[in-house]
């Protein structure tokens, strides 16, 4: 079991930190990547924000669903499946008459939520282990830093140039500052690996 509850907290957070620097690149350059598309694809920015937000929750929640199905307790992964579709059915019912395809994006977003607090809990009730520790907190706090600095610069005329500049300028603050958190044992020790391996 402690094994279990290491990996589980160890998926969470490499997963948090690998996604959520991917939904950082693609966020803080949503309205070039809109601008790059026909007008018909404009009415897309929010559904972009909620579909890889609820992703993020997916990923950021480790292996819930494997332990679930590896434990007594499997068929309670049936049972959420279910709830799931029944919350996105109810979901999109309510949601898409009021916000149109946003609407639609909204009802992933709480569904996925909702499933993924459920699984949460139920794992936490039954095996008394959950995924997030205080590198979870730290990890959200530092995206949300990196895209209010990243904002803070202005925008190169040419939209293709700015979201090279944004993406990389967004991972040469991000990694170095999991780095010296060491928030992932694992990147730390990957980064160590390739610096021992290719310094010469």
């Amino acid at each position: 079991m402690n094994e279990i509850k290491s990996l589980y907290v160890k998926s969470s957070i490499n997963q948090l930190i690998i996604g959520g620097v991917f939904f950082l690149c693609v966020w803080i350059n949503v309205d070039n990547i809109f601008a790059l598309l026909p007008d018909k694809f404009q009415e897309g920015k929010w559904v972009v924000f909620y579909i890889g937000f609820s992703q993020l929750i997916n990923i950021s929640c480790g292996l819930n669903g494997a332990i679930i199905i590896n434990s007594k307790y499997y068929k309670y992964d049936l049972y959420t499946n279910v709830l799931l579709v029944i919350i996105t059915l109810a979901t999109n019912y309510i949601l898409i008459p009021i916000f149109g395809i946003n609407g639609a994006a909204m009802a992933t977003a709480i569904s996925v939520l909702l499933f993924n607090l459920i699984r949460l809990i139920l794992i936490k009730k039954k095996m008394n282990m959950h995924p997030f520790n205080l590198s979870t907190i730290k990890t959200i706090s530092l995206l949300l830093l990196v895209f209010f600095i990243v904002n803070i610069f202005p925008e190169i005329n040419f939209a293709f140039f700015d979201i090279i500049f944004k993406s990389v300028l967004a991972i040469i603050i991000f990694f170095p500052l999991v780095l010296y958190f060491n928030l992932s044992d694992d990147i730390s020790e990957m980064i160590k690996y390739l610096k021992t391996k290719y310094t010469i």
